[in-house]
């Protein structure tokens, strides 16, 4: 099971994915991952665990 959330816009994409992940946590889910596009290169970071795994990965990284 997966759960997708996306966004399309001018604000920073990485907190919103972040929330919008945070909302679909209660699922259950082992893993999670983000993927964004910066200019015309798709940047992707992906752990096992929880939400707080990937934010705590994408904070030095700065997606």
């Amino acid at each position: 099971m997966c759960g997708i959330i996306g966004y399309i816009g001018n604000r920073t994409a990485v907190p919103i994915l972040i929330e919008g992940l945070r909302r679909l946590e209660y699922r259950g889910y082992d893993s999670a991952g983000i993927a964004v596009l910066e200019g015309d290169t798709l940047k992707r970071v992906r752990v096992k665990g929880k939400i707080d795994e990937l934010a705590a990965r994408l904070a030095p990284a700065a997606l």
